[in-house]
């Protein structure tokens, strides 16, 4: 593959890789189709806004999922036009889904999930929705994290609790199932826990059709970075098969099978709690006595589940001017012969930028070859629905057949075509 850089002066994003060459930086980076592109003339600018073919900002932050030769991707809506009756104007309002044949031209097809679908759905908060499809029921099953406030039988509503300090909140998770990947999903599994409740829930599915949920997450006290295995049907999990990375809060992950290893991404955050008191949540045998503290009474409630809004950084930029957000540190990588095998320790590979959030690796398998895109959240702190995103191409060794560190370069100009599965810098 032809790698051309084109240095300027300012970056995007700071990025740094596993070898000792320091990395290039670059300004608004390009991104265009080629080949069966919709619109080869389109240009989205890596650190900005990119457009959906109507003109209108592109809203999904989360999972790409490819699907008889398309691409969709997912996201939370962040403005106010689905407001209806039973949502709050502060929480979830719809999950939008977009299509696109070459990863450049994107067309909104639905709101698949609303505030509407399920009484479940009013006053929360959904993150990091993911979607996969399942070989085994032909269903497109999607996970979410579903938080809602603790104390929302208390009268007040979830905007009202975000401006006051009772800001505890659930660490669940939801499962929605469609036929369709851009159709209207159904709540299949609702309000669950995975280990006493995880921060962020990603998916891999492996190629002869396993599926994985990955979350950090509070287990008897414990801290740890949970992979468990999946039902057949998707709807929830059947076994741990690794506990990782004890003392590293992790947010968003991402898994690729390259060769003989499982690489695994994810992004690493250090908890900044804004006063001492806080400082105690982050053990789940604290998380009553607190509420004690700022309640005023005893809860019954068990310790499982939730913790301080301040240690969830799943929505993290909404509560800004009343809560210093997690440390976002970055992206670590590890790998492991198998899902269930031994994992090593990590290494840095991203970004130390708290605006440029990573968000997943990218898989794109053509006719001719198969890519991989490092993407990025490029979080507009002022206005969450005018948020950029950041893509860069993933390099891995594709001679040695024992493990080696993927690399990865800014470049001022990225070429994808969707087709053959290629990714050219000019």
């Amino acid at each position: 593959m032809k790698k051309v850089l084109i240095l300027t002066v300012a970056a995007s994003c700071a990025f740094a890789f596993f070898s000792c060459r320091e990395s290039p930086s670059v300004e608004n980076g390009a991104i265009t189709a080629s080949g069966n592109s919709q619109n080869a003339s389109t240009v989205n600018t890596n650190g900005t806004p990119w457009k959906d073919t109507s003109g209108k900002t592109i809203q999904t932050h989360d999972s790409i999922l490819h699907y008889q030769g398309k691409y969709y991707w997912y996201g939370l809506d962040y403005e106010s036009n689905l407001i209806n009756t039973g949502c709050d104007a502060n929480g979830f309002r719809a999950v939008k889904c977009y299509e696109s044949e070459d990863l450049v031209n994107w067309t909104l097809k639905n709101n698949v999930l609303t505030c509407n679908t399920s009484a479940l759905l009013a006053n929360c908060d959904l993150n990091n929705i993911q979607v996969v499809y399942n070989p085994n029921t032909h269903k497109f099953v999607m996970w979410a994290g579903y938080n809602k406030s603790y104390v929302g039988t208390s009268g007040l509503n979830f905007g009202a609790i975000r401006t006051t300090h009772n800001r505890l909140y659930t660490m669940a998770n939801i499962v929605a199932t469609s036929n369709s990947p851009y159709g209207n999903f159904e709540i299949a599994n609702s309000f669950f826990y995975l280990h006493g409740g995880t921060t962020q829930t990603s998916l891999f599915v492996d190629e002869d059709g396993t599926g994985y949920s990955m979350g950090w997450a509070n287990k008897d006290n414990s801290w740890r970075f949970y992979i468990d295995r999946l039902s057949d049907d998707y709807l929830g999990t059947s076994s741990t098969v690794a506990e990782l990375y004890p003392e590293t809060e992790i947010g968003r992950a991402s898994v690729v099978k390259y060769g003989n290893f499982y690489y695994l991404f994810m992004g690493a955050f250090i908890g900044e709690l804004d006063d001492a008191t806080y400082n105690s949540v982050g053990s789940a045998s604290r998380v009553d006595s607190w509420m004690t503290n700022k309640n005023g009474s005893t809860t019954n409630q068990s310790n499982d589940g939730f913790i301080n809004y301040h240690f969830t950084y799943f929505d993290f930029y909404r509560d800004s001017a009343i809560s210093k957000p997690m440390g976002y540190t970055g992206v670590r990588v590890a790998f492991a012969s198998s899902m269930d095998g031994s994992w090593s320790d990590y290494g840095s590979f991203g970004p130390d930028d708290s605006s440029c959030e990573f968000s997943s690796v990218l898989k794109i398998q053509g006719t001719e070859e198969t890519s991989y895109m490092l993407m990025f959240n490029k979080w507009n702190t002022a206005d969450l629905s005018e948020s950029g995103y950041v893509w860069y191409p993933v390099f891995f060794n594709k001679v040695s057949p024992q493990f080696s560190y993927p690399e990865f370069e800014e470049y001022q100009d990225i070429t994808i075509n969707a087709a053959k599965g290629t990714v050219t810098a000019e």
